[in-house]
């Protein structure tokens, strides 16, 4: 990416895909591909994702990364779009990931569904 024009300018991939996970964080990366100083401020987050923060700030040729978490509570897909509002224009990044129980629980639940029909079933 080349500095374009005198004026802050952002640019960033309009997707982060986290696939199937109990729990992952990304980077959203925030390019400043402008000739200004570029800053603002990103909405629209909803569970099961989360940002390590709201609000974004670059100088020219650089970029800022932002952490994005997914953390689902249930096993189906998850879609959020987020937007980028600032100086450098206005963005979208859709978030997607797969929701899969988390291996421990799931050990734990099949662990105590054995143990409450041994209780039930009478031995012979």
């Amino acid at each position: 990416m080349e500095t374009g024009t005198q004026n802050p300018d952002i640019y960033v991939d309009n997707m982060i895909a986290f696939g199937e996970t109990a729990l992952k964080t990304l980077p959203l990366e925030i390019a400043n591909i402008g000739g200004g100083i570029v800053d603002g401020i990103i909405s629209g987050i909803e569970e099961p994702f989360s940002l390590a923060t709201n609000n974004y700030y670059a100088v020219p040729g650089t970029n800022d990364t932002i952490s994005v978490t997914f953390s689902p509570i249930e096993e189906r897909a998850y879609t959020n779009v987020i937007t980028l509002t600032g100086n450098g224009g206005t963005a979208e990044v859709t978030l997607y990931g797969d929701g899969i129980p988390e291996p421990f629980l799931f050990i734990i639940y099949n662990l105590l569904f054995v143990i409450y029909w041994r209780k039930l079933i009478p031995r012979c």
